[in-house]
């Protein structure tokens, strides 16, 4: 073979091998990120309720806890026409709708517990579906609110984080992990992502 066709073709190759594996890395980081979106933060629920209310809440709450959404949304819902002022009710009727991709009615759930409670968790959810619905300076407002509201407690700097890589804007994405974990240096889900962008940055 000619030296300067050989030479040309293992450039190629070359060129290839790095640009797939960036895709690769791009796509683990989408995935990786995004993946947590879906979830919800954990809050406490005050049970100074009546016991019919308790009971139905209750079992709200070990539905979405045991993957069964839609049966959650009829607990909350119950709830709900009986008293709307039990802002968590709305809170975790927001994430079982969340988990069956109804997005905007999630969304306007948070915004009603929110209207009732002011609380981090709920700023850093209703972050989530935003940038879920791909309104990115919405959800980038929301997270910065939950920061300013407690800035220390590290999750909201990690969905900031989240929202920073899967946007490949990484650089922003490290300092915020490493914010998070002046705050708790125990916190995996940081550590993890951190050592992947790390991994990556050395590969360029």
């Amino acid at each position: 073979m000619n030296k300067k066709v050989g030479f040309t073709i293992f450039f190629c190759c070359s060129v290839f091998s790095i640009s797939a594996q960036s895709e690769l890395f791009e796509d683990a980081f989408h995935n990786f990120a995004v993946s947590r979106f879906w979830d919800f933060e954990p809050i406490s629920v005050n049970w100074n309720m009546h016991g019919l209310l308790q009971a139905d809440l209750n079992d709200g709450l070990n539905s979405l806890i045991e993957g069964e959404p839609a049966q959650a949304e009829v607990s909350f819902t119950t709830v709900l026409k009986q008293d709307s002022s039990i802002w968590q009710a709305f809170y975790y009727r927001a994430a079982s709708r969340k988990k069956q991709e109804k997005l905007l009615q999630a969304q306007n759930d948070l915004q009603r517990a929110l209207k009732i409670h002011d609380f981090y968790e709920g700023h850093i959810e209703l972050a989530k579906i935003y940038y879920l619905r791909r309104h990115l300076s919405e959800s980038e407002r929301a997270i910065n609110k939950a920061i300013r509201l407690d800035k220390m407690k590290p999750a909201a700097y990690v969905i900031k984080a989240n929202l920073k890589m899967d946007q490949r804007e990484f650089k922003t994405a490290m300092t915020l992990y490493q914010e998070s974990l002046a705050i708790d240096s125990l916190l995996h889900e940081a550590r993890i992502k951190l050592a992947m962008l790390e991994a990556f940055e050395k590969k360029k």
